[in-house]
This record gives C-alpha cells, structure tokens and sequence, in this order.
C-alpha cells in the first residue's frame, strides 16, 4: 500500500549538486541538513586523548577463523595493546621490522617470536588456527612478556620465505590437473648447506673390495652407472678437474679421467672433520681413465683403461688448451671424438667451483590423508638424499616431501617417476603359469628387460589402437609381453571408443566409413591428442631418462614383498592349520612364555597378536620370523616348520646392515630363496601362481650387488613418515590440498634448515649467512623442542656425588 510522503521529512539534496559540494572536502562538507560529520567527531576524539569505545576484545585476523568459543565484541582495549607491546612494539602489527645480521635471534626479531614460530611449524605437533590463537592466548593470560599476534607469526614466516627461499612450485599437467610440488634441487642444496648433512655425505663412491653396507660401495654407482651422470669434478691444489678432459701427470704423461673414485683407508675424514661412513674410512681419491699419448704434435687415446691417483694431477685442460704449441693440432684423427668432448660443459658454469653428482631415492604410493580409518586417498611423493650413510637416512629429518595430489595421477605427479615396472620377462597368464614351463619359470631370473624395448612394445600398442578389434588385441599383447604403460591407457580408451563409434553400421546395416577412411582418422585423432609430439615423446618418460634403467633401478623393497608379503601369507595359513587343530591356547602360552632376549623388538604380546592376526603389522612379522620355529615344532606339518626355519634365515639375511663378502653372502642368500621357493611350491603351489611376491625374491641378489644391503631401499622410513603427511593434511581446508601440504612442509623444512645451523644466500649482502646464535644453540640444549623438530639429541648427564 502507498504512503503518502511526511511533509515534516527534510528536503532531499540531488547527487549531482551533493557531489559538486562535497567532492575533494573530504573532512569539511556540510550538507544542508544538520547531519553530524562522524569523521570529525573520531578526529576530535583522538586528539583529546579519550576512549573511543570501553568494549574489549582483540583486533580479528582478516585471515585468521573466528574463534567459535568467543563472542563477538568489537570494541578495543588500548592498554590492552600497549602491555602486549611493551617488549617488542612491532610484533603485534602488520609489519615486521628488519632484522639485523648481528642479532642472536636473527632471522627472527625477538626469541618469543622465534620459540613461538618454532613450535608452530613442528613436523610432529600441529596446530589449527583456533588452537594457537588458544595457545597464544593461553601465554598472554599466564602473563609472558613479548607475546606476538597470530598475524605478525604469519608475517614474519613470510619475511622468512622470501629471505631463505620458497621451493613450492605450481605444476599443470598435460590433462589440466593442477598440483604442486617442492623443488627437488631446493632440498639437495638445503642438504649442502646443512652442517649436520654435509658432514655426513659422500660426493664419490668407494671401492670397498668385496664389502658393502652404503649405496655408494654398490656396483651402480661405482660402475653401471654411466661416466657423464657421475661425480664430474675434483679439486686437487685448488685446481679442479672434470672428467672427459686432457690433464698432465706429475710425470709429464697425459691421461682422461672418466669417473672418480675412493678406496678404504685407516684415517681419512670428510672435509668438516666427521667420519662419512661408520664402517668404512675414507681413503685416497683415484681416477678410472685413459693414458694418452703425444704423435706428430697431436694426442692419441689409448683404448685399455688404467686408474691413477688425483694427488698426481698436475696441469688441468685450460692451462694445456692455452699454450699453442703443446695443444695446437689437438687430436689425431683416431680420436678425433674428443674434441668435440673438451671442455667439460659444466666448467665455464661452474666458475671455479665443484660440482657434485647426488643420486636420490624417490618413493611414492597411495596413503590415506585421514586421521581415522576413513579412507582419503592421495597420492604421496618422498625423498632421500643417497649421498649420505643409511644410518642417517634412517632418521626423520633426513626425509623430503616432494609433493601430493588426491587427484593427481602418479604419472601427473612426477614426470621424472613412475609405478613400478617388472624387471624381467617373467610373466604371463594365470593358465600360462599353470603349465610346466610358466611354473618353472617363477622359481629365477628371466631374460632382463631394457627400456628401449619397453618403449617400443608401448609405442606398438598405441598403434594397435587404430585397428578393428583394438581392445582384445591390447589386451593380448598386454598379456603375452607384461608391458602396460599407465600412461597409454587413457589414450587407447580413446582410440579404442572413437573406433567403436566410426565403426558402427547405420539403419541399412552398412557402414558410413571405409575402414582405411576410419583407420586414417583415428591416427588423426590420435596426433591431436599428442598435440604434435612423436609417440615416443608422450609414453612414460622414464624409459628414455638418460642414467635411468626403469626396469634394474626400481629395487624390489623388503616390507612389502617379504614382511607383510610372504611371511604375512605364511603366518595365515600357519593361523588356520592350528585354529583348526585347536591348539591357539597352547600357541598363545608358549608365545608368551618365550625368552625374547635378543630381539629388537621383545614385546611380543601373545594375547594382542592372536587376538588380531589378521591384522598384523611389518614389526610383528619380523619379530615372529625368528621365533616362530620355536613355537610350532610340534604343532604344524613339518614342511610348514621348515618353511619357517628357511623364512627365519631369510630375514636375518635381509636385514644385514653390512655386508662383509659380498660374493659369499650373495651366493647364501640365493640358495635360501631356492629353498624357500622349493618348500613353498611343496606346501602351497597355487600362491607362487597367484602371488608375484615369491618370483620378485629371485630378484633380491641382483638389486642388492647394484645398490648395496636391502636395508637401504626399505620403504620403512617413508610409511612412518606417513603419520607426518596426515597431520599436515587434515588441517588444509581441501580447496587445494596439494598447495596447503607442500606449503606446510615447506615451512618446516625451512625452520628446520635454519635452527640446525644451515645457510642460505643473502640477496642484498651478496654472501651467505646462517641465523644467530641464540637460536641455533637453543636446540642444542632442549632435546623435547628438538624431538619436536625430528631431531633426536641425548644430553651428558653430570655426574653426581653422595656421602656416606
């Protein structure tokens, strides 16, 4: 219904003539009816001093949640502020003040905000925004001085980032799915620049003689692994030398090195003074090259390698290159390829400076992003830096997150990685493994695959694609080779629906297209889809990495295959050979009266394990394999009691943490996993059918002379880190959870970088620096704060006196 205007309204100012009178009078503006300038008002009050408002409560985040359990009130309490402030003005405000080299706490303004920063980017302890404004408050109201803002954290972590380095990376996959990843190279430089790493790596492999308990005493590494991806440089009398280039001995003879290596000695150490490997002493540095020969003005290579001592390197290729008439024809013409070869790449990069080869364990698999047993799938990319000893890959600290996505496919993730690949041809059907030769051969090694076939197999399969029939016919070639690339797949569903529907007849039961006109549309269509890339350019791209056989550089791990793979499906069929004899409550009483005295794990609670035996984890099954004959001597079949002995044997083999002859371990351990294989196709025939994990066993000696003890490449490491991703995934607010995760673990790798010691590049100063004094000795003598950073320290304890 209308109503009729109130005549006693005030008249109404048009917005033209409004604008032209108050425009640029932002303070001054009257309007022709007596409405109160508030501006003015707040001016006046400010100046005389007064109480805008007597309400307390703190200034709100913009970023932060509301706490749920506060109410709402808006006023401020300045005397508030100013005691929050009394210490350290600034810390509460949106800017963070520049901090001075020379400041004990430094990178941090004040040790409240270093502790506080610190404890919120724990690896081991987080925090929800509402549980450390309760903390922050908490601290505040017990009366601690200094205590910054949950804002001004925010700020000074990102006054950090762009000090130290931010390695977060965004990554848009060929599909469009977006991840994020934390750069590989960030962290190994963090490892270089680190005291505790860098005291501990080794740039060069050692020859051990026949010993090995390091990936850099395996064969991969001292010989497989191709001379250009090896360590390329070593400085003797300040003068560095690459390999692939001319130097001159001491003796005046000419030589090319090809790769470096160590030999064991009594009383070499690394460069900071600590030993680098527990078991072996670093000895002298040697060469493994060519002698070179001078004939007619020019250089000759000779074909027989030798291997000389660096400490007799005595002219570098620059110094030889310079002087005209000792390089000046260069190279005969039978070895001619050299010159093309000198100098090294990396020497005009490098400045002057060394350059370090550093082979990396990557490990990924599917992990559930939840707390609880509810399952949130995601997929999770980890580190380790092989250069150093195991001892210190082992810990916590040493483990790189390098990215995780729950859309992401492996593939997406890390095109420099992929699933792993079968190493040999062993394979086939399951009626194909049912006949006389399929059954024979699981029990060794088949012909070895290599990555160019593989990519060649692939690149077939996706030709196949455009032919009537696609499906069964990949399908069989699928089954006959064992190869399947994931990669491939989504594209051959492509071809294989696009041909269904080209192919169909229409109402006249005929065909709209030839099958030539079909077959060169799908190939159209299968180029589109490559977006101009030749087919051997869009499969896996680790089969052409160069220094990187797919198939012998996936090691089979130890967990999975024989902890909860083969003694796992042993310990089942153990469980229902007694269940079904009666006889678990004799089991159980000898289980709990049994010595464990020797075992590193001794807390075998018998009721706990059979109660739940199915579902039993790696340390229980390690534990059981070595007492497990012990305790069903007379209670199983005795094919099934030898089964165990062998199995008890297999894992005190497998779990060496140093070999002493690698020759006579290697040929013990292949007559156990004979054995093994032998008892088990006794016991059991149709599991070596179904089950690859027996097979994957024949294959523990080769990866082992290549990569060093099992030990090594075990995934233990990276499963316990797991509980490390859950805790930073269930605090992202899942609108990008790869972005929270990588940016969390960025953060705390680089608190942990900066609290131990480490270094990074000063972009004003031109040099690099490390962060005070007070911050860097302070974990040094708090081992539950260093716990919290994954940093296991153990303090002397004075000794003490009584009287009698």
């Amino acid at each position: 219904m209308h109503q009729p205007a109130d005549s006693s309204a005030p008249e109404l100012t048009p917005l033209s003539q409004l604008w032209q009178e108050i425009s640029g009078k932002s303070t001054e503006y009257k309007l022709k009816t007596n409405v109160v300038d508030y501006y003015q008002d707040i001016l006046d009050y400010l100046e005389s001093g007064q109480t805008l408002c007597a309400a307390r409560a703190p200034l709100q985040d913009a970023e932060e949640d509301l706490d749920p359990f506060v109410s709402f009130n808006l006023g401020i309490d300045i005397d508030a502020l100013k005691d929050i402030n009394s210490d350290s003005p600034a810390l509460t405000g949106a800017r963070i003040p520049d901090v001075k080299h020379n400041s004990p706490t430094y990178p941090w303004p004040s040790m409240a905000m270093f502790l506080t920063d610190a404890l919120f980017s724990s690896s081991r302890l987080h925090f929800s925004e509402v549980q450390k404004t309760a903390v922050l408050d908490w601290a505040k109201h017990m009366g601690a001085r200094g205590v910054p803002s949950l804002y001004s954290i925010k700020k000074c972590q990102e006054k950090i980032r762009n000090i130290v380095g931010d390695p977060t990376e965004k990554v848009v996959s060929k599909s469009g799915t977006i991840f994020y990843l934390n750069d590989i190279a960030s962290a190994i430089s963090k490892d270089y620049a680190n005291p505790i790493t860098r005291s501990c790596m080794q740039d060069f492999p050692i020859d051990c003689n026949g010993s090995m308990s390091q990936v850099h005493h395996a064969s991969k590494m001292l010989l497989d692994l191709p001379a250009e991806y090896g360590p390329p440089s070593v400085r003797v009398n300040n003068e560095l030398y690459f390999v692939n280039e001319l130097v001159q001995l001491e003796c005046g003879q000419y030589f090319i090195p090809q790769r470096y290596f160590r030999t064991p000695g009594d009383s070499a150490t690394s460069k900071s003074g600590a030993q680098c490997d527990s078991n072996v002493k670093l000895g002298e540095l040697r060469a493994l090259g060519w002698p070179v020969s001078q004939s007619m003005g020019s250089f000759i290579v000779q074909e027989e390698r030798q291997i000389v001592q660096t400490a007799r390197f005595y002219r570098s290729f620059p110094e030889i290159q310079a002087n005209v008439k000792e390089f000046g024809l260069g190279f005969a013409a039978c070895s001619s390829t050299w010159n093309e070869k000198m100098p090294h790449p990396f020497r005009s990069k490098a400045n002057g400076r060394m350059v370090y080869a550093v082979p990396i364990m990557i490990f990924m698999d599917d992990v559930s992003g939840n707390i609880s047993k509810q399952w949130n799938k995601h997929h999770v990319v980890y580190m380790s830096n092989a250069n150093m000893p195991r001892e210190m890959l082992e810990k916590e600290f040493c483990v790189r997150f390098v990215s995780s996505s729950p859309n992401a496919t492996p593939m997406e993730l890390m095109e420099a990685m992929r699933e792993s690949i079968r190493t040999c041809k062993v394979g086939g059907t399951r009626e194909s493994k049912m006949t006389d030769m399929g059954f024979e051969s699981l029990f060794h090694c088949g012909e070895l695959r290599k990555p160019e076939d593989t990519c060649a197999e692939v690149v077939s399969q996706l030709e196949l694609g455009v032919l009537p029939g696609a499906q069964s016919k990949v399908k069989k070639r699928v089954e006959a080779t064992g190869v399947s690339d994931s990669t491939t797949k989504e594209i051959l569903k492509f071809l294989v629906t696009s041909g269904q529907k080209l192919r169909e007849l229409d109402g006249d039961k005929r065909r709209n297209m030839s099958e030539d006109e079909v077959a060169l549309r799908l190939e159209k269509e299968l180029q589109d889809w490559l977006g101009g890339e030749a087919k051997e350019n869009c499969i896996n791209p680790l089969l052409g990495m160069p220094g990187v056989d797919i198939h012998l550089d996936t090691p089979t791990e130890i967990l999975h295959t024989v902890l909860l793979g083969v003694v796992k499906y042993f310990w089942a069929q153990t469980m229902v050979l007694i269940e079904k004899d009666k006889h678990i409550p004799l089991f159980q009483a000898r289980l709990a009266s049994l010595n464990t005295d020797g075992l590193k794990d001794p807390d075998l609670r018998a009721e706990y394990l059979v109660q739940y035996k199915g579902s039993l984890i790696g340390k229980h099954f390690k534990s059981l394999a070595q007492v497990m004959p012990f305790l069903i001597s007379d209670l199983v079949p005795k094919l099934v009691l030898d089964a165990w002995t062998i199995i008890g044997r297999l894992v005190v083999l497998l779990w060496h943490t140093r070999i002493e002859e690698i020759e006579v371990y290697l040929a013990d351990l292949s007559r156990t996993i004979e054995d093994f294989l032998n008892i088990t196709a006794q016991c059991s025939p149709s599991i070596l059918i179904l089950k690859p994990k027996f097979h994957f066993l024949v294959h523990l000696p080769l990866y082992i002379r290549r990569f060093g003890p099992a030990l090594l490449y075990s995934t233990e490491r990276y499963e316990s880190f797991n509980h490390v991703f859950r805790l930073t995934n269930i605090y992202s607010n899942r609108q990008a959870p790869s972005r929270d995760t990588c940016n969390i673990f960025a953060t705390q790798d680089r608190i942990k970088h900066v609290v131990t010691g480490g270094f990074w590049l000063d972009k004003d100063l031109k040099k690099w620096v490390c962060a005070g004094p007070a911050v860097v000795e302070f974990f040094k003598e708090n081992p539950i704060q260093a716990a919290l950073m994954g940093l296991k320290l153990t303090l002397t304890k004075e000794t003490g006196n009584f009287e009698l």
